[in-house]
């Protein structure tokens, strides 16, 4: 985390450090009697307050990770407290067979010590580094560079993304959560949504009705509008894809054999690969991009 591009993220870990917060990996054992009845309720209560403070009042489903503390399975979790009380914790979940992991639950108290989610992400993924995991994910960024044509795309869905990009972070703040993971200076990959025999606007209805973004709770809403605009000159100097600040440079973290520049790859048209038959191309629209996930590379050590 050296040089002036990590600079943020390690004003955020010493500033918890001199408020004494202590991070630490909790084992989330139902069977343990002291996480069943005193940290999983303190657990609960971090992530009530959390989810009071955003749009929707509630957790999502799909499209953000619930959370249950008696029922994280293999998942990991930090955890972090300052004067014995919870402030905010983070759960990661198992991918490529514990090669990597992806940070899918973050929650903090409303009141938490500045700087507290990042320095929770900074210890986790020190810790897995030492223990030679190769890299991190700090998931979906949704509708990053969906402006982006790819083949054989759904044009309506495209400019739908885009759109809400521009116009929608009141709603669901897409450009607050690119800035905030672009501190991280991560690598991205596109990632797709498909639909057979292809998009519609009654299968992309179904899409959000599943997600239910666009239910948010009406009293957090007004409230979360009202800051939102009150922040409108702060959220001038959000980054911007594309700034070279915000853009990651895969080379820096990359052994000396694998220096070649990343190509993303589209996987957007399927074939018919049965021995002896022409391959065919499947209806066009039946996929297209909607976000890009963010990924920190663990393969060098990290200062």
């Amino acid at each position: 985390w050296k040089g002036k591009a990590f600079e943020w993220l390690r004003r955020q870990e010493n500033y918890c450090r001199r408020q004494d917060v202590e991070i630490e990996e909790g084992v989330a054992d139902p069977a343990n009697r002291d996480y069943r009845e005193r940290i999983s309720p303190a657990l609960r209560e971090v992530s009530q307050s959390h989810l009071e403070a955003t749009r929707h009042g509630r957790e999502l489903r799909t499209f953000v990770s619930q959370f249950d503390p008696l029922l994280l399975g293999r998942r990991r979790l930090w955890i972090a407290r300052r004067q014995g009380r919870y402030e905010a914790f983070i759960v990661c979940n198992p991918s490529i067979g514990g090669a990597e992991w992806s940070v899918e639950t973050y929650r903090r108290r409303d009141d938490a010590t500045r700087g507290i989610v990042p320095a929770l992400m900074m210890a986790a993924m020190r810790q897995m580094q030492q223990e030679g995991v190769s890299g991190v994910s700090l998931c979906l960024i949704p509708c990053l560079r969906c402006d982006e044509p790819t083949p054989d795309d759904s044009p309506m869905v495209r400019r739908g993304l885009s759109f809400w990009w521009r116009c929608g972070n009141w709603l669901f703040d897409m450009r607050g959560i690119y800035h905030y993971k672009s501190r991280f200076r991560p690598t991205f990959r596109p990632l797709y949504i498909a639909a057979s025999p292809r998009i519609t606007i009654g299968s992309m209805k179904s899409c959000l009705r599943i997600w239910e973004v666009c239910r948010p709770n009406p009293a957090a809403l007004v409230r979360g509008v009202r800051q939102w605009f009150g922040k409108l000159a702060d959220r001038r100097s959000l980054a911007t894809p594309g700034e070279s600040l915000a853009t990651p440079v895969e080379a820096q973290v990359m052994p000396a054999a694998k220096k070649a520049k990343p190509v993303e790859q589209p996987v957007t048209q399927a074939v018919d690969v049965t021995p002896n038959t022409p391959a065919k191309p499947t209806s066009r629209n039946y996929s297209t991009t909607i976000g890009r996930e963010s990924r920190t590379t663990l393969l060098s050590p990290l200062k």
